[in-house]
Parts: structure tokens; sequence; C-alpha cells
């Protein structure tokens, strides 16, 4: 079960991601997406659950604010 977040902070790390998306359930995998050429961050991720319920909950995250950020959850 995994759900797309964009409209990262830059510099937004895995573990902050962890952090926020934690009340929602078991979270299997952070994929940070980093630019090749940069290494810097390209500003969004995936983020793989155990479970259904715990993707809804993170989908239910959508326009959370994060880092001084509102997230998209897709």
């Amino acid at each position: 079960y995994t759900i797309w977040v964009g409209g990262l902070n830059y510099a937004a790390t895995a573990d902050d991601l962890r952090s926020h998306f934690a009340e929602c359930g078991s979270i299997v995998d952070v994929r940070l997406r980093m630019d090749n050429d940069t290494g810097k961050s390209r500003g969004f991720a995936h983020i793989d659950f155990n479970d259904k319920a715990a993707h809804q909950a993170a989908l239910n995250m959508n326009e959370s604010e994060h880092m001084g950020r509102s997230l998209r959850v897709d």
C-alpha cells in the first residue's frame, strides 16, 4: 500500500516523513526521490504502509503541514 507525497520541504529527510506519518500505522519503507545530478531532494516521496487502514489514514493527511509546507498526498 503506497502513497505519493508531494510539496515536501527540500530539507526533509526520510526520518522526518516517518515521524510525520507514524500516527497512520506501520511504515514499511520511505523512498525520498533525489535528483540524479545534484543529489538534492526533488520534493516528493513514496511511502509504503503495511496495511490498507494505515494507507487510508495517510491519504487523509492530504494538505497537512510539514516543515512549513502543505503536503499533497495521493
